[in-house]
This record gives C-alpha cells, sequence and structure tokens, in this order.
C-alpha cells in the first residue's frame, strides 16, 4: 500500500470516529440502560464460576481465577470488536434497499468503507469498562503468574483474533448478495463464536477441535488461545504466528470473497 493511501485510509478512520461519537453522544441519556444490562450480565457470570468452583478445584486445567481471566479476555475483544460489527449489520440492510448503489459511488476502498464506517468508540467505553471494571476486582490476581511480556503476547493474539472473526462474521454476512437475506446466518455466527468460543478454554477442547475452531471457524483465538498464552499454557510465539498466518489467510479469502459479490451484485443490478 503506498503511503499517501495509507494516510487518506488514516484520515477515514478519523472520519469515521468522529461521526460515529458525534451521532452516539447526541442521544447518550437513551442507551444508559445498556452499562446496567452488561454489567448485570457479568455479575452473573462471576456467580456462575464461583458456583461452579465451590465443587470443583479445577475445570479444563484451569482454576478460579484463571476461568476469570479467560472472560476477562474474551470481554476485551467482544466490545473492542463490537465496535465495528453493526457494520455488517448495515452491510446486509444497504444490499436489501439498494443504498450500496450509493456506497459504491463514493471515492473510497469499498470494502474498507463498509468494514469502518461506524466506529462506536464511545458506545465501547460506556459498555465495556463498568463490565470489565467488575472483572478486574473480583480476580485474585495474586493467585495468577504471568509476566507483562505474556500479557502483550496474550494481547496481540487477541488482535490477531478479532481479524480473524471479522472475516467469519464477514463470510456469514455476505450470502446477502445472493440469497436477499443472511441475518439468521449472522445471527448463528455470534451465538457460535460466544457460547462456544468464550465459555470454554482452549484447553478444554480435543487437539483436532483446536485446530478446527481455530483456522476454518476461527472463534477460540480471541479468549481461548490468547488467555492460554497469557498463562504459559501454550507457546507465546508459535501461536503468534499461527494466528497471523491464518488471519493473512482469511483475509485475502475475505477480498477475494468481496470481489465476486461486488460482481454477483452488479449483475443483478444491471
Amino acid at each position: 500500500m503506498k503511503q499517501s493511501e495509507f494516510k487518506y485510509r488514516l484520515n477515514l478512520l478519523w472520519a469515521f470516529v468522529k461521526f460515529t461519537f458525534a451521532k452516539e453522544t447526541a442521544y447518550a441519556g437513551n442507551n444508559w440502560g445498556n452499562i446496567f444490562s452488561t454489567v448485570f450480565y457479568t455479575i452473573s457470570m462471576i456467580l456462575f464460576i464461583d458456583v461452579t468452583y465451590a465443587n470443583v478445584d479445577m475445570v479444563a486445567g484451569y482454576s478460579r481465577d484463571q476461568m476469570l481471566l479467560f472472560m476477562f479476555m474474551g470481554q476485551i475483544s467482544y466490545y473492542t470488536y463490537w465496535s465495528i460489527y453493526r457494520n455488517l449489520r448495515t452491510l446486509g440492510e444497504d444490499v436489501n434497499t439498494g443504498n450500496l448503489d450509493i456506497l459504491l459511488t463514493k471515492p473510497v476502498p469499498s470494502l474498507f468503507y463498509v468494514t469502518f464506517r461506524r466506529i462506536s468508540i464511545y458506545n465501547v467505553i460506556r459498555d465495556g469498562i463498568p463490565a470489565m471494571g467488575v472483572l478486574w476486582c473480583v480476580i485474585n490476581w495474586e493467585n495468577l503468574s504471568f509476566s507483562s511480556v505474556q500479557m502483550l503476547y496474550g494481547l496481540i493474539v487477541v488482535l490477531l483474533g478479532m481479524i480473524c472473526v471479522h472475516v467469519m462474521h464477514f463470510m456469514f454476512t455476505i450470502p446477502v448478495f445472493w440469497l436477499g437475506e443472511s441475518a439468521n446466518l449472522r445471527r448463528l455466527a455470534e451465538g457460535v463464536e460466544y457460547n462456544l468460543g468464550k465459555t470454554i478454554p482452549f484447553e478444554g477442547y480435543s487437539p483436532k477441535m483446536r485446530v478446527l475452531l481455530s483456522t476454518v471457524l476461527p472463534i477460540l483465538i480471541t479468549a481461548g488461545v490468547s488467555t492460554s498464552v497469557v498463562l504459559g499454557k501454550s507457546e507465546p510465539v508459535w501461536m503468534i504466528v499461527f494466528t497471523g498466518i491464518t488471519a493473512i489467510v482469511l483475509l485475502i479469502v475475505m477480498n477475494k470473497m468481496w470481489s465476486v459479490a461486488l460482481r454477483a451484485y452488479s449483475s443483478a443490478s444491471s
């Protein structure tokens, strides 16, 4: 990518952030209920974990505080990725309403635009910080043994995992170009990712399932693999290389599928 194009995309990102922030803060009072719902959900999950560990010492090789750290890493990825996830919903609506025609006339990279046109930083901070703050307070950090370098490795894996998860959700959204609707497929991907990827640690799966759910259906990376790296259960450099290669391959696939989808859309519109 040329330096001028890179700078252009950075300017676009900044414009997206400012526009979304202005829009969200204009009606901020309407959405404060989300804080209570996310905090109550977090508290209910903490209670569930405490009840579970009242009867057992380890689950999938994880102690109570390690399981809470697993949940914490999952929340980091969930709230961070949520800042752009709604753009996929909008993409489906644009295809159905024909608004995609207008978007494609804009002098911007189309895939980049549909991915980042709304970046909900305000909503993420509003909903995520209180819930994650509750988690932070109930974890007995002295019972966990990891270094700042291990945490850095884990956060790199989280970032790469979010790229992989985005491509997965994109692939479940893209059928809208041929089927006219993909909301149910997208909700299926949401359920699979959250119910399997953020509730069962990486070590809780068989070796074959770990590979499958870290590549073809990459739902284990953001929470499971990252926590395993932080706790020293997985070799960090190998996992970063593995998830990095997976992310690159999936991005290539996403770009190819976007080109195919646009050709199908143009044929249907002509």
